[in-house]
């Protein structure tokens, strides 16, 4: 299984310069050199195999897998992409610009913004709403999410889902051999077993609490994956359930 890393690369220092140099002191200056080269590969090696590893089930969709190993590849190979507000490539990325820029890469058409790919999802009846009351991953509506899904987050206060106006969205990514959940994408402040980060990378895939005030409305494939089987949660087309807010 391939291994992937978002954390930053460090190299050994290079040795410090002297004036003059004998043949003795240049030859063991050469040698720290070549051993200080050594040791960095060997950190470059140590840190490309510490990165988060989902594990993902036999029957999940190759069209997923094909989406999620391009993501993993582009970190591999843009490990620190920063985050980016209207930035879509390499050199930055906000939240739907990253999935923008994934779809692509597997041929899908996404809109550009996170709100308008959400509603992009509810017209084609391929999103699962998330009532305000799901508060917790082990919520029964989270049972169908699957690696390759979108997952919308919104501000809380909205009285029906015609009023959501989704402001963020990322990749579920699976879960790790240990069953701690994960996603992909870009942010600004979000963290991974305690680390923060900022720009592409994988992220925990948490549920917001009570009193938090943001919350998940929805989760659903993007085109071209496949559409999602769990026709008893979504929406008859051209009607959302309400979601009820939670404040006064």
């Amino acid at each position: 299984m391939a291994i992937y890393s978002n954390r930053p690369l460090f190299l050994a220092p290079p040795a410090k310069k002297h004036c003059s140099l004998d043949p003795g002191t240049h030859r063991f200056s050469t040698l720290r050199l070549i051993l200080s080269g050594l040791a960095g590969s060997l950190l470059l090696s140590a840190t490309s195999l510490a990165g988060p590893v989902p594990v993902w089930p036999a029957a999940l969709a190759p069209e997923r897998k094909e989406l999620l190993e391009k993501a993993l590849g582009f970190l591999k190979q843009y490990p620190s992409v920063p985050y980016q507000n209207g930035g879509a490539d390499s050199k930055g990325m906000d939240c739907s610009g990253a999935i923008t820029y994934m779809l692509k890469l597997v041929g899908g058409d996404p809109p550009r913004s996170a709100d308008a790919q959400f509603l992009w999802l509810r017209k084609l009846r391929r999103l699962t709403p998330v009532s305000t009351a799901a508060r917790t991953p082990e919520d029964p509506v989270f049972a169908t999410l699957q690696p390759g899904d979108l997952i919308f987050w919104a501000h809380e206060g909205a009285a029906t889902s015609d009023e959501i106006h989704a402001s963020h969205v990322h990749f579920y990514l699976g879960r790790e051999k240990d069953g701690h959940a994960i996603m992909i994408g870009s942010s600004d402040g979000r963290s991974y077993r305690g680390k923060k980060l900022s720009g592409f990378g994988i992220t925990d895939f948490l549920v917001p609490k009570p009193g938090s005030p943001t919350r998940i409305v929805g989760y659903g494939p993007p085109p071209p994956l496949p559409p999602p089987t769990n026709t008893a949660i979504r929406a008859p087309k051209g009607k959302s359930p309400p979601v009820k807010s939670r404040l006064p």
